[in-house]
Order: C-alpha cells, then sequence, then structure tokens
C-alpha cells in the first residue's frame, strides 16, 4: 500500500513538474489559438530546425520562433519572405507556435505519460535498494 501511495505521489508531481513547460501553452493554443499566417524572417536550420517568422495582430507586429514541421515545410525548404501557419493567443499574441500544436501536444503528452509512469517505479526501486542495503 505504501509502495502505490509513493508511486502515485511520483506519478503527480512528474506529470505535474513536466506539463508545467511546454504542455500547458500547448494545450492553450490548440484550445483557444487563433490560426494566421506569418512570412519568415530568419532560418537556423542547424539549431533543431528552428526559424523565426513575423505575423500582425490587430496593427501590431509579433515575432516568434519555433521547430519546422508540424504541417509547414521542413526549415531546408524555408527561406526568408515564405509563407508559413502560425497559431497564437488572441489574449497574448506574444505566445505563439509555428505549424499545428496538435501533433505538439500530442507528443508532449505521450513524453509525459512515459515520464509518469516509469520514472517513479526507477526511483521507488533505487529507494528500495538502498534502503534494504541500509538494513543489513
Amino acid at each position: 500500500m505504501t509502495f502505490l501511495l509513493f508511486y502515485a505521489i511520483a506519478a503527480t508531481a512528474i506529470a505535474l513538474l513536466m506539463g508545467r513547460s511546454h504542455w500547458l501553452p500547448y494545450y492553450r493554443l490548440v484550445t483557444a489559438g487563433i490560426s494566421t499566417q506569418a512570412l519568415v524572417t530568419q532560418t537556423s536550420c542547424a539549431d533543431h530546425s528552428t526559424f523565426s517568422y513575423r505575423f500582425a495582430v490587430g496593427g501590431q507586429s509579433i515575432d516568434g520562433s519555433g521547430e519546422a514541421g508540424y504541417g509547414n515545410p521542413p526549415c531546408g525548404a524555408l527561406k526568408p519572405g515564405d509563407p508559413v501557419q502560425v497559431v497564437y493567443l488572441a489574449a497574448a499574441p506574444q505566445t505563439s507556435l509555428p505549424g499545428d500544436p496538435r501533433e505538439r501536444l500530442s507528443n508532449e503528452t505521450f513524453g509525459i505519460a512515459l515520464a509518469a509512469v516509469f520514472l517513479p517505479l526507477v526511483l521507488l526501486v533505487i529507494l528500495f535498494l538502498f534502503l534494504r542495503r541500509r538494513q543489513k
């Protein structure tokens, strides 16, 4: 019973900590995001296939950057001036992401689920072995 309690607490903590970094913004963009067209301003394909872009919201110019793909062409096919799709939050247009955030959310959810399932097991096994060794 103690094992299950520690496991549940560790899994929940891992999921909450990991979810704060990318999952929550992706979720917000999926549920409340507005899709628009942006223009590529610069590519940095050697840096995780990223590129910079600019789009307009209410007469304001917003700059952003992100990973290529996810519905947009691969980084190597992009050049300054090319149109790309981005999704942004109406309440905070600085929060934007190129491509479709649904796939990113799915990938992030899967990664968090794996970590929340397996990391507590590893930590508890290590703790069990440590305590067992210490008792001897």
